[in-house]
């Protein structure tokens, strides 16, 4: 299981080598990707983020941010390189429990339709379409209690 840490400020520029890393094979496919890779800094302050690191680097992170009983995945990115380690599985796991931990009903995210590979991850690991709107698919995953 990979080390999953929450970002200090000083991530900023290591989690946007990485988000851009993660979205490279996107750029000239998906005309309509918004800037993901803009205001890591501030999420990093004002929201929920955690990152995995290798040698120093970072090699996979995660967005998150709540309102009210919802937490929103804005952002989940994995360097190309540490594709199939099972970072982004373990990054979810972190926010599910960070959920469960503050009370809220639901997780939600909106993916791409040009990006169905993340459609299909988010579906093994359990979570549902609810809806779509031009290019964007949402999904959402209740929140699992402790008991």
């Amino acid at each position: 299981m990979p080390e999953i840490e929450r970002a200090t400020p000083e991530d900023a520029e290591g989690l946007r080598a990485c988000v851009l890393a993660a979205y490279a094979r996107y750029v000239g496919i998906v005309d309509d990707l918004p800037p993901v890779a803009d205001g890591l800094a501030e999420d990093i302050a004002a929201r929920h983020v955690w990152v995995v690191r290798h040698e120093g680097n970072i090699m996979a992170g995660i967005v998150a941010g709540q309102h009210e009983d919802v937490v929103h995945i804005a952002n989940l990115a994995v360097r190309p390189e540490a594709a199939g380690q099972g970072l982004a599985r373990a990054l979810v796991a972190t926010v599910e429990a960070h959920a469960a931990q503050f009370g809220a009903a639901s997780i939600d995210l909106t993916t791409h339709r040009l990006m169905p590979d993340n459609v299909a991850i988010y579906e093994r690991l359990g979570w549902q379409v609810t809806g779509s709107e031009g290019n964007r698919i949402f999904m959402s995953k209740p929140v699992k209690r402790a008991l």
